[in-house]
Parts: structure tokens; sequence; C-alpha cells
């Protein structure tokens, strides 16, 4: 997996209002959390049920600036970051249904 879809992932579980299973709901919905952000817009037309404040939550630069310090975090303390589609994941894991995305 991509560093960039890793900070997305970070930044998705950083943005109010998502949640663990909203996060997990929209990835699965769109195919990954990179989709999520570049897709934010028409997520109440791919997915119905998303309202117009998941929307407005996913606008935050903010999520973005952390999700990137806690990537040099990982990197420079060689550590993993492990997301829901890493083979690494853990399998019983990633069956629960409010399992981290990160």
């Amino acid at each position: 997996m991509n560093s960039d879809e890793r900070i997305c992932s970070i930044a998705l579980t950083l943005c109010p209002g998502i949640g663990h299973i909203g996060a997990k709901r929209l990835i699965e919905g769109t195919g990954s959390a990179a989709e999520v952000f570049s897709r934010r817009k028409e997520l109440p037309e791919i997915m119905p049920g998303v309202n117009p404040g998941v929307v407005t939550a996913l606008d935050c630069p903010a999520a973005f600036l952390r999700a990137e310090q806690e990537m040099e975090f990982v990197e420079k303390n060689r550590l993993s970051c492990l997301t829901l589609k890493d083979e690494a994941y853990p399998s019983r894991l990633r069956e629960c249904e409010d399992a981290p995305i990160v």
C-alpha cells in the first residue's frame, strides 16, 4: 500500500464526526481512503444515506496535516502503519464492524 493511502486513512480517522464505522463504510463504498477524499462531493450520489454533513466533515485540511505528522513519526521510529487493506492487518480484527481502519 502506498504512503498516500495510509495518510488518507489516518486523515479519515481525524475528520470530526466520521468515526471508525463510518470510515470503514466510506472506504468500502468507494474502494479506498484516497477515493473517499477525491470523490467526497459525489458521495451522496455514490452511497445513498451519506448526508451533506459527511461531505463537510471530509473537507478538513487540519486532518491531513496531522496525518502527515503521524506518518513522519511512524517512519522516523520504524513502526508499521497497517490499514484494513494490508495483508498483515489482523484478520479477526478486520471482521469486526468497528475495526479501526488504521
